[in-house]
């Protein structure tokens, strides 16, 4: 989520919050929930996979809004959030 999506979502006036893995993005998410209506992350990243993340998410936060992308196309699988 590095680097370019950060900063377009910057370049269009969004704020933006970046976590180095799982566990670090909940405990933010936990400290603020309001201040985010969407979460970006990608499926692959130290912790947990970003389907466990969106799962965690979901059920914590079912209103929140959530995009799980990848880099990598071999292992695409549907997410029943």
């Amino acid at each position: 989520m590095r680097g370019g999506v950060v900063r377009l979502l910057q370049r269009r006036g969004y704020e933006t919050a970046e976590a180095p893995d799982a566990e670090t993005a909940l405990s933010i998410l936990g400290s603020e929930p309001r201040r985010f209506g969407l979460v970006i992350t990608d499926d692959r990243m130290p912790g947990m996979s970003g389907y466990e993340l969106v799962a965690v998410i979901a059920r914590i936060h079912p209103h929140l809004r959530i995009v799980l992308m990848s880099g990598y196309t071999d292992a695409a699988e549907p997410v029943d959030a």
